[in-house]
């Protein structure tokens, strides 16, 4: 991989031909590198493989919130609970934004600039991705760094188990990056939003119990319609975190952020009449660069890539 003038040599991929490593740049050459929040890199032509790819990533600083996100039927249609729509919904027809999240997240954005950030995980197929990437793009979504999962499409025995996946892996694939998440970025605050079509609640749950000074609000998008508050009695049992859920039909029904005055608190407040308790705190207003700064690692002024 070539950063800059660097030439890093990189661990081997896996089976489905994704590879993870660690990067470490000094501030210097972050500084020198980095463009509107970006470093760009490519890999570097070997004998077997001629081509060379470019790819970024995007710096992330120390300390501010992140919008952990799911994709299907959070913020992209796909009717996970009708198989039929699913596959037509992922396969045939084109890629839609479930009405009202652009522009909520772009809200967001703007009251926020550089303190807020936001994070896909997936439990999609990391092929997914490019035709994702470009949906949210053209969706005008802001941009989002990516977690989704490594899957060998070139083995038939997992390509027929990727039709029916079992939701435990599912639930267990996005516990880990979350947690992962939260050990990479100590000082960030989070807000997690999802869907009831699966286990987003209960996996958000989770990340609740363990981090409950750092979840700031848990919106989970409700797609069956259905009341079901038991499940979500059950799942968030503490004043607190009942305080943090917030279970929606339209992103409307979410408060407002807004940035407050600059004499008061640093904390953004959201809209009249609304309240969720410790929603978006304080947090760095520019990136935080260490002298051991690097790319998809978990230091301080971190950066992830997209």
């Amino acid at each position: 991989m070539k950063v800059g003038d660097r030439i890093i040599l990189l661990p081997a991929s896996d089976p489905a031909g994704y590879f993870t490593g660690d990067i470490a740049l000094t501030s210097n050459e972050v500084m020198q590198l980095a463009r509107g929040g970006m470093i760009s890199f490519q890999s570097v032509p070997t004998a077997t493989n001629p081509e060379h790819f470019p790819g970024s990533v995007m710096l992330v600083p120390e300390e501010g919130v992140t919008v952990i996100t799911d994709m299907d039927d959070t913020i992209k249609i796909t009717d996970i609970l009708n198989h039929k729509d699913k596959v037509a919904n992922t396969f045939l027809r084109p890629f839609k934004a479930v009405p009202g999240m652009p522009a909520l997240y772009r809200s967001w954005m703007e009251a926020l600039g550089p303190r807020i950030h936001f994070h896909v995980v997936s439990a999609g197929p990391w092929q997914f991705n490019e035709p994702l990437r470009r949906f949210t793009e053209e969706a005008r979504f802001p941009a989002f760094t990516w977690d989704m999962r490594s899957v060998d499409i070139g083995d038939v025995s997992v390509l027929l188990k990727e039709m029916n996946p079992d939701p435990n892996d599912l639930y267990e694939f996005k516990l880990q990056k979350i947690r992962a998440f939260m050990a990479r970025f100590p000082k960030r605050h989070v807000v997690l939003v999802g869907d009831s079509g699966e286990k987003d609640p209960d996996v958000y749950a989770k990340i609740l119990s363990e981090f409950p000074n750092r979840v700031d609000a848990v919106f989970i998008r409700n797609v069956s319609r259905e009341d079901q508050k038991d499940r979500y009695e059950k799942l968030f049992r503490s004043k607190e975190a009942v305080a943090k859920l917030r279970v929606f039909l339209d992103p409307k029904e979410l408060p407002p952020l807004t940035p407050p005055p600059f004499a008061q608190s640093a904390n953004p407040s959201i809209g009249p009449g609304k309240s969720v308790r410790n929603l978006f705190p304080p947090s760095a207003s520019s990136v935080s660069r260490s002298a051991a700064s690097s790319i998809g690692a978990a230091s301080t002024g971190s950066a992830i890539s997209r």
